[in-house]
């Protein structure tokens, strides 16, 4: 098989065709590559070229199929989160906007949403770095941006436990405030994808089993889920991460019918992953982000990332990923490793 660009690797991947050699990825990337330059997300998005070139580099520098923009919480901040974007080497911090959920959530206004996000800097800021990423890197690479579902969103913005409270007690104000956050998450992806992002990753750890029971996954996350995709416009692609263990999460997602990767934690067993979503779901990422990535030495990254290409072939319909964000102190070496074990096991396998 003649060598596919890093494009048509990914979308053999996706369509669970042969391809030249698995791809490899990470999720977010952002921190890491701040990190990398010794500069905070303030300074990132006030460079010139609002960190274009950079970013570029950074993921081309370790080989990855795609490139990433955007802070996954960050956009938050439209709607009255208070955010810290002044750390050096440190990812956004994001705190809940509301005390009062009760008189708060009733006053969530819809209508006002695309105006909220329009009018918030930051935002302005990534929209306008993915635009130049996605012309720096043209059709070569799929660009990439990581928000929060809907779920988690809601969680943020609230506080998660005044959230889980009226989840628990099926307050009728945890609908009232999902719709909303659906809405919230859609506008800002379509937003995104009018800039060039070519693949939504929604990130919703607060929906994972570590956090919620399926009876609270089917009455509250999968509904906003759907309603978040009913109002995508022009997505190509649409990937979810969820962190740790959601292997009972699969069969769901599977059955969403819209999600054309979804994201594994280390604590998931990829075998089993693989089996349940079958040709009709890509599985991707289940490297340990801290015992292997961060901790790790490539010789381990390696090893651990040739296991799972062993598991998943090449057949498609597996990314080689980090369950997770990677550590803003791993080595460039051990994000190296991943692809190597990639070019080894099909050079084995020509």
């Amino acid at each position: 098989m003649k060598e596919m660009t890093p494009t048509e690797r990914m979308i053999a991947t996706l369509e669970h065709k042969p391809v030249d050699r698995v791809p490899v990825m990470i999720l977010l990337g952002t921190t890491w590559t701040i990190n990398r330059a010794g500069i905070s997300y303030d300074d990132y998005y006030g460079m010139e070229d609002l960190g274009v070139e950079m970013t570029v580099k950074a993921f081309d520098d370790i080989k990855s199929e795609t490139v990433s923009v955007g802070n996954w919480t960050g956009w938050l901040k439209a709607f009255g989160c208070p955010t810290i974007t002044s750390q050096p080497c440190k990812d956004v911090t994001v705190e809940e906007a509301f005390t009062d959920v009760k008189t708060e959530i009733p006053k969530l206004d819809k209508s006002k949403i695309r105006q909220q996000l329009e009018e918030c800097e930051l935002i302005q800021k990534i929209l306008q770095q993915a635009a130049g990423v996605k012309k720096a890197v043209g059709d070569r690479k799929f660009l990439s941006a990581a928000i929060t579902g809907p779920f988690t969103a809601a969680g943020l913005l609230v506080g998660i436990k005044d959230l889980m409270k009226l989840v628990g007690k099926k307050n009728p104000l945890a609908d009232e405030l999902l719709d909303y956050m659906s809405t919230a998450c859609a506008e800002y992806a379509n937003m995104l994808i009018e800039n060039g992002v070519d693949i939504i990753f929604i990130c919703d750890p607060s929906s994972s089993g570590d956090m919620i029971g399926p009876k609270q996954f089917d009455a509250y996350s999968v509904p906003a889920m759907k309603q978040f995709n009913d109002q995508l416009r022009n997505c190509k692609y649409f990937f979810l991460h969820m962190c740790g263990k959601t292997d009972m999460r699969i069969p769901e997602v599977k059955k969403l019918g819209f999600v054309d990767a979804y994201s594994i934690d280390s604590p998931v067993d990829l075998k089993y992953a693989l089996e349940v979503a079958g040709d009709e779901l890509t599985i991707m990422g289940n490297m340990n982000t801290v015992d292997d990535m961060l901790f790790g030495t490539p010789e381990r990254c390696y090893d651990e990332a040739y296991k799972r290409i062993e598991l998943a072939g090449l057949n498609g319909g597996y990314i080689l990923m980090p369950g997770c964000d990677i550590p803003a102190k791993t080595t460039i070496e051990n994000l190296l490793a991943m692809t190597r074990a990639s070019e080894d096991y099909a050079a084995k396998h020509k």
